[in-house]
């Protein structure tokens, strides 16, 4: 992780994500170690308050700042809690106590983004398709920072199914307006019962999962999944992915597995060569 971290911090990249998913390592065990070993700004995208207590990101979050000083990025989501009113409900509440510390919101539904736009710094849209993040930015109610956030590799790689599993997660996670607006229901249909914890599981013992029956829909719909979840391809389509989310957004987050893939890595350089020549970028 520290390798390929330097890695990046060589190729011009200065801020790096530290997500949150079950069968991770805690994000600010990971986020120290980041910060001790790189100069790195760093991200938290998202925490979710459904999973720890707010007093609890304060404390950690404060104590990485008086460690490592003021490079670190509050990001806040609701998480995958299966009654979504009350983790809107937990956020909502989390995103006012934290105020002070500036933090960016993870949105997915335009309930979200209508909130987000007024109390927080900025919009994390979990989503990397031009189309429906531009939907999204429609029910911003003030001009604010936003970056787009999905699961990127350069293919061919030997994450392709690590990358068709983040989608599935995206995807399983999608709020049901973006399912409807969007003509998603018979692909979320056939995904939403998938137990991909397990699945996740598997990949981690080194396991295709291609092999599980249960696995199907996945590659049934493994067109879908890659062009509306995530930033994938060649070269050359992962840049024109990136330069076209560019054009709503100030900022593209290269989530999982793309870390994982030194080859993607290998290539940082050119892809941060073409996004800040596109007039709409911005460094944090």
């Amino acid at each position: 992780m520290v390798q390929r971290a330097r890695i990046i911090q060589k190729k011009g990249i200065r801020v790096i994500w530290v997500g949150e998913f079950e069968g991770f390592r805690d994000p600010f065990e990971v986020a120290e170690i980041l910060a001790s070993e790189t100069k790195l700004v760093i991200g938290f995208g998202i925490l979710s308050p459904s999973r720890r207590e707010c007093k609890f990101i304060r404390e950690s979050y404060c104590e990485l700042i008086e460690k490592y000083g003021d490079r670190f990025i509050l990001g806040l989501g609701a998480g995958n809690l299966k009654d979504r009113d009350l983790a809107y409900k937990l956020l909502v509440k989390c995103v006012k106590e934290l105020e002070d510390l500036y933090p960016l919101v993870g949105c997915s539904s335009p309930k979200v983004v209508r909130f987000s736009s007024l109390n927080s710094a900025g919009i994390l849209y979990n989503s990397v398709d031009p189309t429906i993040i531009k939907w999204l930015k429609k029910f911003e109610l003030r001009k604010i920072f936003s970056a787009a956030y999905g699961p990127a590799l350069i293919l061919p790689s030997q994450y392709d199914e690590d990358l068709l599993l983040a989608a599935s997660i995206i995807l399983q996670g999608s709020s049901k307006f973006i399912i409807s607006r969007f003509n998603l229901s018979k692909i979320y249909n056939n995904l939403r019962k998938l137990d991909l914890p397990k699945l996740i599981e598997l990949r981690r013992r080194g396991d295709s999962i291609k092999c599980y029956s249960e696995s199907y829909p996945i590659f049934k719909y493994k067109k879908q999944l890659l062009e509306k979840f995530t930033i994938s391809g060649e070269i050359r389509d992962v840049i024109n992915k990136i330069l076209e989310l560019l054009k709503f957004c100030d900022h593209v987050v290269l989530s999982d597995p793309f870390f994982r893939d030194i080859n993607s890595i290998s290539i940082l350089d050119e892809i941060v060569v073409n996004a800040r020549s596109c007039k709409n970028y911005k460094s944090l």
